[in-house]
């Protein structure tokens, strides 16, 4: 009897979970159908937004590096001189400066100086994006143009940007279209107008990538509607049809697209980009009908899923839900601390610079500032109550053992010279500092020369070397990655597998967990020998010279091997310099890519990189390779820069030039080549 009625209770029990299940199936769908249409609007927008916010932020990424190309090279001491002494010894240089940057920035159509009678002094084009630069010889007169125009009525020295719109040859539109966009940065002298200097950029590349949106048909147009990019390609570039086209034409309520900042409507979303492009571009996106099909049929399979869901695991309901949420819980905080971590990779370098006149200050025996002159208020931004009565110590967040050593010197009547970084709020300073002291008083005279130019100057140089091979450089960086990502990929797939199959336990999670964090230690380890290759050293330090090896070797060493190259290592593990190790660095790189280049022009057979280290009178680096014999003639050229022997110019001629200048004025040692038989070996000797 009592087993009858337990059975009936069950049977009850049963019967009531199914209909609660029943219950809240149907409540689930009825409210999901009455608050799906404005969900879906609402997932649109957000999206679309997005999308916005996206282009918006690419768009204003390639202005500031338009910019930043600009003004350096208005400051570039090779236009500089130019503009001081137009000579045509100071003319081969502003062209070969002119070619070098052309090459290196893709993305340029045209790079042009114009003097301030609109005459074209130089100008450098390509026929497409990607290919090689030339000088071009058929210079014109563009005074009747507008950017020249409008340069010349409003000189502001500051960079402005040009209509994006189709590129213009003879006052014809070329064909087929090559959109552009110019960057022109008025130069003056003295507060008068002394010419411009305009790139044209290649935009197609650049509008193919930005017009990529899965889900939205896209549209570009002016401020005053006219269509400059459509997704349907006939509607394109609207001013420069045969029949012109119009936004107007095509969506009636166009007022409020064109006066808005943000519009969103029922088929559209727009916004006005926030960007100094002349014609004020304004982004459209409309949600393409197979988005809203496939959101209805997400929908529809939810309601089934849900369905099945609801009805199979209403009787383990508490068990599941528990189960669940303490998984998700586990999973969330996880995925928290890896994504801290890879946000960690991504936070890396910057610093700025500026120049300024020489700084003046009085300071007592213990470092307080009793005068300073007006340049150090205009240099440092403080205020004068902000810096007197202030001790010095306050302000020297680097160095600061080295600049009181000094300090303590000259108040021994010995007068201090040295060169010191001075960083101040945002910005650092480079100086050269004279301490002395001031006779019959316990004080000194601070005199500080600003000397950053100068080191910029050289800096520059060597950035530009490193810009030239970062090409290979990445190319290198990417053979180190493929491996731990490849694993990052089998990992996440199956941690999806085994949550969705409920395999997730503790044990599963903490070896998986193991996992992830091996491969990210292993990227980190990658990023960071990146990271200290390219990031110039301000200090010297001691160090072994195998490491500096090793830092190398980690950044080449696969691509020797992907190109069947032995490197053989004879080395003193003990040798140590006190100097700039990553500049050491920087040339035991450009050597071995040239050898492995010279290796592979040449096709030699069994080709090794040989790398010795040993201590004569001298620390010696011999790399040797048989990559073949340089000539003679060539021998006593190849550290003038420049020069290079490259195939098709591939080379910028700089490599070798900076890697003696580092190695001999930075390093205080010497760079020297010998080459016989098919073998050729670059020495480098430290005392």
């Amino acid at each position: 009897m009592i087993k009858k009625n337990s059975e009936l209770k069950d049977i009850k029990t049963r019967i009531i979970l199914f209909l609660y299940s029943i219950f809240i199936l149907v409540a689930f769908i009825a409210i999901d159908k009455i608050f799906f249409y404005n969900s879906i609007n609402n997932l649109i927008v957000k999206n679309g937004k997005d999308q916005i916010d996206e282009r918006e932020k690419l768009l204003q990424k390639f202005i500031d590096r338009s910019e930043l190309v600009l003004k350096n090279l208005r400051t570039t001491e090779v236009f500089t001189k130019y503009l001081q002494e137009p000579n045509e010894k100071n003319l081969e240089h502003l062209k070969k400066m002119f070619l070098l940057t052309s090459n290196i920035h893709s993305s340029f159509m045209q790079l042009r100086y114009i003097d301030k009678n609109g005459n074209e002094i130089v100008r450098v084009d390509k026929q497409s994006e990607n290919t090689k630069s030339f000088l071009s010889t058929n210079l014109q007169n563009k005074s009747d143009r507008y950017y020249f125009i409008d340069s010349k009525n409003n000189p502001t020295a500051k960079v402005w940007f040009s209509n994006l719109d189709l590129n213009i040859e003879n006052a014809q539109v070329e064909k087929p279209y090559k959109p552009t966009l110019r960057a022109v940065l008025p130069i003056v002298d003295k507060g008068e107008f002394d010419g411009i200097l305009i790139i044209n950029f290649f935009m197609d590349e650049f509008l193919k990538a930005f017009e990529d949106i899965t889900l939205y048909n896209m549209i570009l147009v002016d401020k005053d509607g006219n269509t400059l990019i459509h997704y349907d390609e006939k509607r394109s570039w609207g001013l420069f049809l045969e029949k012109p086209y119009n936004f107007k034409q095509e969506y009636e309520n166009y007022k409020e697209v064109l006066t808005n900042k943000n519009y969103t409507s029922g088929t559209l979303i727009s916004r006005k980009l926030d960007i100094p492009i002349a014609n004020e571009p304004i982004l459209i996106l409309k949600p393409k009908e197979e988005y809203l099909d496939g959101l209805n049929r997400s929908q529809n399979l939810q309601y089934i899923f849900t369905s099945l869901l609801v009805l199979s695991l209403t009787y383990l309901v508490g068990f599941f839900i528990l189960k669940i949420i303490k998984n998700l819980y586990k999973n969330l905080n996880d995925t928290k601390s890896l994504n801290k971590k890879l946000n960690i990779l991504n936070e890396k370098f910057t610093t700025i610079l500026d120049t300024t006149n020489d700084m003046v200050m009085i300071l007592d025996k213990n470092r307080v500032i009793e005068f300073s002159n007006k340049a150090t208020f205009d240099i440092s931004g403080f205020e004068e109550k902000e810096i007197i009565s202030e001790k010095l110590d306050k302000f020297l967040k680097v160095g600061r053992e080295e600049f009181i050593s000094n300090f303590e010197n000259s108040l021994k009547n010995s007068t201090q010279r040295f060169e010191f970084i001075l960083p101040i709020k945002n910005k650092s300073l480079i100086l050269f500092v004279n301490l002395i002291k001031i006779k019959k008083q316990n004080k000194v005279l601070l005199i500080a020369k600003d000397i950053t130019e100068i080191k910029q100057q050289q800096d520059l140089v060597i950035q530009q070397s490193k810009l030239a091979s970062m090409g290979e450089m990445l190319s290198n960086i990417a053979h180190q990655w493929r491996q731990p990502l490849n694993i990052l990929n089998l990992v996440s797939t199956d941690l999806k597998y085994k949550f969705a199959y409920g395999q997730l336990d503790q044990e599963k999670v903490d070896e998986i967990s193991s996992k992830l964090q091996n491969q990210i230690e292993y990227l980190s380890k990658t990023i960071d020998d990146f990271r200290d290759f390219f990031t110039p050293t301000k200090n010297k330090e001691l160090f072994k010279i195998h490491s500096a090896i090793k830092s190398t070797i980690n950044i080449v060493g696969n691509a020797l091997k992907d190109n069947l190259i032995e490197l053989k290592l004879d080395i003193d593990d003990s040798l140590e310099l006190n100097s700039y190790k990553s500049q050491l660095e920087q040339v035991l790189i450009n050597i071995l890519n040239n050898a492995k280049d010279a290796i592979l022009q040449n096709k030699t057979e069994n080709p090794f990189i040989e790398i010795k280290v040993y201590k004569a009178e001298k620390i010696i680096i011999e790399i040797k390779n048989n990559g073949g014999a340089i000539k003679e003639e060539i021998l006593e050229k190849i550290f003038e820069p420049y020069f290079s022997t490259k195939f098709n110019s591939k080379g910028t001629g700089l490599g070798l030039y900076m890697s003696k200048m580092i190695i001999e004025k930075n390093m205080g040692g010497s760079l020297k080549v010998k080459s016989k038989e098919e073998n050729t070996t670059f020495v480098i000797e430290f005392v």
